[in-house]
């Protein structure tokens, strides 16, 4: 319990100075407490307690609850937290639980081997690190961003290349309308408007249409798991700054220079 830093809210933790604790002390999660109908966790403390016996199937370990620990995640975030008895069984002590430093980890792992072949030749050493198994836990998960986020950047590529080549395009259509715009007094700023507005109202429109689409996918996906965020009207509307951004990022260029030119070299050339 001190190891993993599991929080005792009431009562107390295992301790050799209660040798009773091995065949009759039980430390149950918050969870736990309520499945059995305890009031509170400090209601739980000194109620008898019966649990299998792990050394004889056959028979129950009877016993008092000496401890509640907070509830605590050991399984993945798709999963409510269940309830948790934890026991003394001394005819199951095969593997250790080690808070290390992080400096010098291959050291210590080679101190570790060494000990551990000293005291039990014939075991192999094996050894793992507690948050590469909680991780192991969300690779699907991991494996899916990393596919979104390419998928992403590939799809906002090719949307920015098509919608250069769309205003390039218009540009190039309304060269002489914009010239004579020019010659009539038009400012910079209101052709700027009249080049990019229809760009940005159909972003707009856009993302209109796939924020329910968007949303429903995200309720689904967020469904698997028990514990899990809601979503805040802040996302999409930080995401449809950025789209906005995007836009006007890839328009920009052909709309100033197109404003920017010579009047009298567009009328020329048409």
């Amino acid at each position: 319990i001190k190891t993993l830093k599991m929080q005792i809210v009431a009562g107390r933790d295992f301790s050799l100075d209660y040798p009773s604790d091995v065949k009759h002390g039980f430390i149950i999660n918050e969870t736990a407490a309520r499945a059995y109908g305890f009031e509170n966790s400090e209601n739980a403390i000194g109620k008898s307690l019966h649990w299998k016996d792990w050394s004889n199937p056959d028979s129950l370990k009877k016993g008092n609850v000496i401890g509640v620990v907070r509830d605590f995640y050991f399984k993945s975030l798709r999963e409510q937290v269940t309830p948790v008895v934890m026991v003394i069984e001394p005819d199951f002590t095969f593997k250790l639980a080690l808070r290390i430093k992080p400096e010098d980890l291959s050291g210590t792992i080679a101190f570790l081997k060494k000990t551990h072949d000293r005291l039990d030749p014939e075991w192999p050493f094996t050894y793992q690190f507690v948050d590469q198994n909680f991780d192991a836990m969300y690779q699907s998960e991991e494996k899916l961003s990393t596919l979104f986020t390419i998928s992403t950047g590939l799809v906002i590529v090719v949307a920015c290349l098509g919608l250069f080549g769309l205003v390039e395009y218009s540009v190039n259509q309304r060269t002489k309308e914009i010239g004579i715009r020019k010659i009539f007094g038009a400012s910079v700023n209101s052709l700027l408007i009249l080049l990019t507005r229809k760009y940005f109202q159909l972003v707009l429109v856009a993302f209109l249409v796939i924020i329910p689409v968007s949303y429903m996918a995200a309720q689904q996906w967020l469904s698997n798991f028990a514990y899990h965020i809601s979503l805040s009207p802040w996302i999409y509307g930080k995401a449809c700054g950025l789209i906005l951004l995007i836009t006007a990022f890839t328009v920009s260029f052909q709309s100033f220079r197109a404003a920017w030119t010579n009047p009298a070299n567009s009328l020329r050339n048409e």
